[in-house]
């Protein structure tokens, strides 16, 4: 499993909410998948001011994609993305991840 940590700071006037969204790109070109895939999100209650560290956590099934070829779920090694933000269009920092022995 991969944990990935991200400090997140309500710097509002008033208490909010907010999602961090954690996607997976593949960008091996072994399996035929979207660009990025939501793979984790946490939705966090903050107070004006307040900072607090988001963990979310993917596993091996997070990485895995259908293979129709192998009729089951695979992972490719090679080279991924993980990108966090609050949206798909809103991101805040893009990781490399390399998969080295998917078995």
């Amino acid at each position: 499993a991969l944990t990935v940590r991200v400090e997140v700071t309500n710097t509002g006037d008033v208490a909010a909410h907010e999602v961090v969204q954690c996607y997976l790109h593949d960008g091996t070109g072994q399996l035929r998948r979207p660009d990025q895939e939501l793979r984790a999100f946490r939705k966090v209650l903050l107070a004006p001011g307040e900072s607090r560290t988001v963990e979310l956590v993917l596993d091996e099934r997070a990485f895995a994609a259908w293979d129709p070829d192998a009729a089951a779920w695979s992972v490719a090694a090679g080279d991924h993305e993980v990108r966090v933000g609050p949206s798909s269009r809103d991101l805040r920092g893009i990781v490399p991840v390399v998969v080295t022995d998917p078995t």
